[in-house]
């Protein structure tokens, strides 16, 4: 179980869903590792009628259905369900049994499903009478219920999308379950390194706890050393990871490796669906059917590349949104052969350009752009995140504003756009990495003057233009403006 840290946001929403008079059900998501079960195990514990169950990752249907049996009569202290034959034990029998049970105790009851995508599978109905099973409770008991699960793809397909079986539900919430900020893991993990060591082991973990908790700090404080220990050595789980992302929102084996060829030749630099087709060989309608579905777990995100007149139309490029997918693809595969040979050689000092700083080539740079994209997406639902000072530097005071970034006539790149309707501002980022001080130079600024907006964005909105820079210049994300 994870150390448990903060998430006092998500614990005002637990209270909140908790004391709440009458029966409630809640959705707890959140990516892989982020840390969902260690907050609903630390809010719940000690709380009294509450059942627990998680699914397991490939464990066939009727195991989980016995193993469900067995931990509901120990919950009860009656031994009804585990009575039932193997063969005879559905879903169905279950929920009667659950149904039954809170009817004749009356008691307040919670019943905490997690890892919800591994209970359900084709054809056991399991969404199906979890819905019966509140329609029929939630009007006249007291009851709670916490569903919790990992894979984005199966709550958009069963939960919140738009033809999803359990969409509307009454008195139904959600609560997103987020990476930490960089505030925040220097804080809770590492508090003696410097902010550009924290924002370089962010951009490579995403402020993923559990990612973080593999990083041996307490026993080492040395940075590289510490690095090196946790991610570049032949223990490491940071090389199989990839591998179950992708399986954890395919839920199935099949295509993994095609996927993870697609997002391969991605990185953060990005490419069109017509270009990803050529390089991979893949047909280009499979290319985009993937790629839509890859956007919508998160796992990559689109750069707008505008026509630029004409008869051509504007065209998406597609590319890595995941800190530590990014990461990996850039860093850790390319180097896999000496990682999982390496046992204690400092490996990390060849790879990163120690004697200029702090500086990852192919990586650092990307790396610090998705950083400074994904916390400022991060700020449309996080006071942790848009009480930051960078929020403060942009003069961003609402949550009603979008980000994106684009790539002009296929050479000019606008590393962010935030454009807020309520100020009528269009705020022009420019994003840099730096590997030392001394590499700080004034045409930055003007590098950013230089970019030219879309038309349709040169007439309605006011411009005004900044220049982020890694934490090296020594001020936290520093932004020097220039309108």
């Amino acid at each position: 179980m994870q150390i448990f840290y903060g998430r006092e946001a998500n614990i005002k929403q637990f209270n909140s869903f908790f004391s709440e008079k009458g029966s409630a059900l809640v959705f707890v998501k959140g990516r892989r590792r982020v840390g969902k079960s260690t907050l609903i195990k630390n809010f719940f514990l000690g709380k009294a009628c509450v059942f627990s169950f998680t699914g397991y990752e490939e464990e066939a249907g009727r195991t989980t259905r016995r193993r469900f049996a067995k931990a509901w009569d120990e919950f009860t202290g009656e031994r009804k369900l585990g009575t039932i034959r193997a063969v005879d034990l559905d879903w169905v029998l279950i929920f009667e049994q659950i149904y039954n049970h809170i009817e004749r105790s009356n008691l307040k009851t919670t019943i905490i499903l997690d890892e919800i995508q591994w209970l359900h599978s084709k054809g056991n109905g399991f969404i199906g009478h979890i819905k019966e099973f509140w329609e029929r409770l939630k009007d006249y008991r007291e009851i709670k219920i916490v569903l919790s699960g990992s894979s984005t793809r199966f709550f958009n397909d069963h939960i919140i999308g738009q033809n999803a079986t359990l969409r509307g539900l009454a008195t139904q919430s959600a609560i997103h379950v987020l990476p930490f900020t960089p505030d925040e893991v220097q804080r809770f993990y590492f508090p003696e390194w410097s902010i550009q060591e924290v924002a370089l082991v962010y951009m490579m973990t995403g402020g993923v706890p559990y990612y973080l908790e593999r990083i041996p700090y307490k026993r080492e404080k040395n940075f590289i050393r510490a690095i090196n220990e946790g991610i570049f050595c032949s223990s490491t789980i940071f090389l199989e990871e990839a591998d179950n992302i992708i399986k954890i929102e395919l839920l199935r084996k099949t295509a993994a490796e095609r996927i993870k060829d697609l997002l391969r030749h991605l990185g953060f630099q990005g490419k069109s669906v017509s270009v990803l087709s050529k390089i991979t060989g893949e047909d280009e309608d499979y290319v985009y059917k993937t790629l839509m579905m890859l956007k919508e777990v998160g796992m990559i995100r689109t750069r707008l590349c505008p026509a630029g007149g004409g008869k051509k139309k504007d065209e998406f490029i597609y590319f890595l949104g995941d800190h530590y997918l990014n990461f990996y693809f850039s860093t850790l595969e390319p180097n896999s052969f000496k990682i999982k040979k390496n046992v204690e050689g400092l490996i990390f000092r060849e790879i990163i350009h120690s004697h200029e700083g702090y500086y990852i080539p192919g990586f650092s740079g990307s790396a610090f752009e998705l950083l400074a994209f994904n916390f400022l997406e991060h700020g449309q639902e996080s006071q942790d995140y848009s009480k930051s000072l960078l929020f403060k530097k942009l003069r961003i005071h609402n949550v009603n504003y979008t980000v994106e970034t684009l790539l002009v006539h296929q050479e000019s790149q606008i590393d962010l756009l935030v454009t807020s309707d309520q100020d009528r501002e269009v705020r022009v980022i420019e994003v840099k990495w730096l590997s030392s001080p001394k590499n700080l130079q004034a045409l930055y600024i003007d590098q950013v003057k230089g970019k030219v907006l879309p038309k349709r964005l040169q007439a309605k909105y006011t411009r005004s233009d900044y220049l982020l820079i890694s934490p090296e210049v020594p001020e936290r994300y520093r932004l020097i403006a220039k309108e």
